[in-house]
């Protein structure tokens, strides 16, 4: 679905959500307006793909799922070119609607701004939010052209020194507690600036400007990625380093030490988390989309705790494999 995110004073609520509200409901898109929009984001399209990160972020999305596949499909510059006014209204009011709205509201608020809120969902009726998903539209389409199931991919950008990673692989924990498994295993390979990634790579070696990992939601499931910034003169080094931890944290466990480590980290990001009225109501919209139980939030930190480094390292084993990856090079990819 789309967010829409407003920001206001209690004493201007009334006349902002009018306002939303009534645009929302009545948006024609002037045509100066559309023309402008599509010369604005075709402009910064046509800067982005001369960069390497943009061609092997997409690369490795469309290759890993498919150029057809929601979650690896990837727009270009003549789609702007085709695009009408027309189109976009008729998206809007496919998509767009306010029948399928979910409302949320958090701070500092009153029993009169919940009234008019309510006043308005009658002006504007809604049916409820469908959070129904088919499972397999997470799946990558492994049919999607020739180009599929490639390990490595190299693709040359012009006038640039350095080359873009990204490694990326489909995750599909089996259950929560596999899912806190695997978060932590993610911060002990590059989820924080003391991960193994960073550390033995740019800190140890000097062969990267910077490097991580991290999940990208894919509906109820995620893409584990893996994104630096390299050295053109060390790829071949960088990409057997990167598979030699790999093999480290498959075969021996991390250290009570290390586990302490990133168990801290991620309780001090996770309370942090729920920091003011804005940061709760996401937190709110992540029970609901991921049908979790209300009192989840309360459980997360005692099941973190309790984590051991055998089930770290067995995660590691059954999710770790460099075979798994679909890896892109993208920029001075022929040093």
């Amino acid at each position: 679905g789309s967010s829409l995110v407003f920001r206001c004073g209690q004493k201007h609520l009334k006349d902002v959500s009018n306002w939303i509200f009534k645009h929302i409901a009545s948006a024609n898109y002037p045509v100066a307006e559309f023309e402008n929009a599509v010369m604005i984001r075709r402009g910064s399209l046509e800067r982005q793909q001369q960069t390497p990160k943009y061609w092997s972020s997409r690369l490795a999305l469309e290759n890993l799922y498919g150029k057809s596949h929601v979650l690896g499909s990837h727009g270009d510059l003549n789609d702007y070119q085709s695009i009408t006014r027309s189109d976009l209204i008729e998206f809007k009011t496919k998509n767009l609607h306010l029948g399928g709205l979910m409302l949320f509201i958090s701070g500092d608020y009153n029993d009169e701004a919940v009234s008019h809120l309510e006043e308005l969902l009658v002006e504007f009726p809604s049916t409820g939010f469908d959070i129904s998903y088919d499972e397999s539209e997470s799946i990558p389409d492994k049919n999607d052209g020739p180009s599929f199931g490639k390990s490595l991919i190299k693709h040359p950008v012009e006038n640039t020194t350095q080359v873009s990673l990204q490694m990326v692989t489909h995750i599909v924990p089996k259950d929560l507690r596999e899912r806190h498994c695997l978060t932590l295993l993610n911060l002990v390979l590059g989820g924080y600036f003391g991960s193994r990634l960073m550390q033995i790579l740019r800190e140890e070696k000097g062969l990267t400007y910077g490097i991580g990992s991290y999940f990208r939601p894919a509906f109820q499931n995620y893409t584990w990625t893996i994104s630096g910034e390299l050295n053109s003169n060390y790829i071949n080094e960088s990409l057997a380093c990167i598979e030699e931890i790999f093999d480290s944290l498959k075969q021996n466990k991390i250290t009570e030490e290390e586990l302490y480590k990133i168990k801290q980290y991620y309780a001090g990001q996770f309370r942090s988390g729920f920091d003011g009225p804005f940061a709760m109501n996401s937190k709110v919209q992540h029970l609901i989309y991921r049908n979790l139980p209300n009192d989840y939030y309360n459980s997360v930190l005692p099941e973190i705790w309790s984590i051991t480094a055998e089930e770290i390292l067995t995660a590691a084993n059954n999710y770790l494999h460099a075979t798994s990856f679909i890896t892109v090079l993208s920029g001075n990819t022929n040093s």
